[in-house]
This record gives C-alpha cells, sequence and structure tokens, in this order.
C-alpha cells in the first residue's frame, strides 16, 4: 500500500512539473482546474461502481484510474493556485491564504460527509462524487466579463 501511495505521489508531481507547459494552451489556470475535475470525476465514479467482488481480467485494472486521477490533481491544482494567484496582485497574499483555508475545509468537511456514504454503499459514493465535483466544475465555469 506503501508503494501504491508514492507512485500517485510521484504521478502528481509529474503534473505539477507539466502544468505550466498546459496551461499556455488553455484560456486560464481555472479551464485547465476544471478539465482535471472533469477527469477526478470520472475516474472516481468509475472507481466506487467497479464491481469489487467480480474476476478483473487485469489485476492491475483499478490502479489506472488512480494514476490518471493523481495526474488531473497535480495539474489542475497548481493550475487554479495560479489563477487565484493573478487575480490581485496587492492581495495575493490573503488570497492565497483563504484559497488553502477553503481547501483544508472542505477536505475536513467533505472527507465526513464521504465516511457517511461509504456505509451507504458505492452508488452513494459515486453520487457524492458527481455532487461535489460537478458543483466545483461549475462554480469554475467561465465568468463573463462583458455582463
Amino acid at each position: 500500500m506503501g508503494g501504491l501511495y508514492a507512485l500517485l505521489g510521484i504521478i502528481s508531481v509529474i503534473g505539477n512539473l507539466l502544468m505550466p507547459r498546459l496551461s499556455g494552451r488553455v484560456e486560464s489556470g481555472r479551464t485547465l482546474m476544471r478539465m482535471a475535475l472533469v477527469v477526478c470525476l470520472l475516474v472516481s465514479v468509475w472507481f466506487y461502481l467497479y464491481p469489487a467482488g467480480h474476476p478483473m481480467l487485469l489485476p492491475m485494472l483499478p490502479i489506472v484510474p488512480l494514476l490518471l486521477w493523481a495526474l488531473a490533481g497535480g495539474i489542475g491544482s497548481p493550475a487554479l493556485q495560479g489563477y487565484i494567484a493573478q487575480l490581485s496582485a496587492a492581495h495575493r497574499g490573503m488570497l492565497m491564504s483563504l484559497a488553502m483555508t477553503m481547501m483544508h475545509l472542505g477536505v475536513a468537511l467533505w472527507s465526513g460527509v464521504a465516511g457517511f456514504a461509504y456505509s451507504a454503499g458505492p452508488v452513494a459514493l459515486a453520487a457524492l462524487a458527481i455532487l461535489l465535483f460537478g458543483s466545483a466544475i461549475v462554480v469554475l465555469r467561465p465568468v463573463n466579463a462583458t455582463a
């Protein structure tokens, strides 16, 4: 299990290194984070609904989506941080501090909710993933600057 965590961490760092190259190809870090969240949503739903009791065609098949999830997280998180940092040079420190506070609060709060969903089964976990990732995708939609 420790080896898997190390591998996921390495893949996430690779995502961090790829982020600058990818961010130049999209509108903003906000867009890149939305793309990463779509990957995380799809992987999470697949992972939760994967039939654990069924024999696998390939024993390592569940690992592949986790690697994609780690890569997307490694790309999306710093992309969003970069987007937030450029919103206001005068308030950059406060913006970054608030962003990290909200991230930690979200992880703590929704980890507790996920614990309840876990006891309700894989469909509840998949539904929670759709709700949370879907909400984040909607919130990060492009802002109409002309309105």
